[in-house]
C-alpha cells in the first residue's frame, strides 16, 4: 500500500462523520412534525379572588354562600373542591389558593369527557358550549361539542391545536331544540349548569363528568 492511501484514509472518514452529522441536525431542525406545546394562560389567583368577590358577595361579608354562588354555576359546581374549610363558603383565601393551584399546574390544554342526561335520557346530537365563566373571559376560550351516543361529549376549542380546551370553570349552555329542554340551559347568560374542567375537579368518577338538566 502507498503511503498516500495511508495518508488518505484517516481525512476521508472524518469528512464523512462530519456530514453526516450535518444531515442528523438538519433533520433534527427542520424534518419534525411533532405539534409545539400550547402555553398555559396566565393565571392571576389574586386578580380573579378579587372579580369574584366584587361581584357575587352581595351581602359584602367577604365570602360567598350557596345563594351567592348560584351567579357563577361552574364555580358553584367546584365548589366542594375549594371550600377546604368545610363551612359551605368560600373565602378569598381559599379562591386564591385554588387559583395559585391552576398556576402552579401549568396547563396548556387537557381533554375530558362529559355525559348530558335529561330526565334520564342522553341528549343525542344536542350542540353543547362550555362558555367561560365571567372572570375567565377573555383568557379562557369557548369549547363546543356535538353529543354523541349515549350521551357522551368530548368538548374541544376549535382554534387550538392540538386539540382540547382550556382548564377552568364553565357555564354548560344546550342546544338542542327537538329535545325540548328547559329554555333557561340554551343561554350562558341564564343556565343554571356549571362544570370545572381540571385534573383536580371533584368528580367521582375521573375522566367522565356527568352533567344533569332540570326542569
Amino acid at each position: 500500500m502507498s503511503s498516500s492511501a495511508i495518508e488518505w484514509c484517516p481525512l476521508r472518514v472524518p469528512n464523512c462523520l462530519v456530514w453526516q452529522s450535518i444531515v442528523w441536525v438538519g433533520c433534527i431542525a427542520g424534518c419534525s412534525q411533532a405539534p409545539s406545546r400550547v402555553a398555559a394562560p396566565v393565571w392571576s389567583p389574586d386578580g380573579f379572588a378579587d372579580a369574584i368577590l366584587a361581584k357575587l358577595d352581595k351581602n359584602s361579608d367577604g365570602s360567598l354562600d350557596k345563594t351567592e354562588l348560584a351567579g357563577a354555576p361552574g364555580l358553584a359546581w367546584g365548589a366542594k373542591a375549594i371550600d377546604t374549610d368545610k363551612n359551605g363558603s368560600l373565602n378569598r383565601e381559599e379562591l386564591v389558593a385554588r387559583f395559585a393551584l391552576y398556576k402552579k399546574m401549568r396547563i396548556g390544554i387537557t381533554s375530558t369527557q362529559m355525559q348530558l342526561v335529561y330526565k334520564g335520557l342522553p341528549l343525542v346530537g344536542a350542540k353543547v358550549t362550555l362558555a367561560p365563566e365571567f372572570f375567565l373571559e377573555g383568557l379562557v376560550e369557548p369549547a363546543i361539542g356535538e353529543i354523541l351516543q349515549g350521551g357522551y361529549l368530548d368538548p374541544r376549542v376549535p382554534e387550538l391545536s392540538p386539540s382540547g380546551m382550556r382548564v377552568g370553570y364553565y357555564r354548560v349552555v344546550v342546544e338542542a331544540p327537538q329535545l325540548k329542554i328547559p329554555a333557561k340551559y340554551t343561554k350562558a347568560e341564564t343556565t343554571p349548569l356549571g362544570v370545572e374542567v381540571s385534573p383536580v375537579s371533584d368528580i367521582t368518577s375521573p375522566g367522565n363528568i356527568q352533567l344533569v338538566l332540570r326542569d
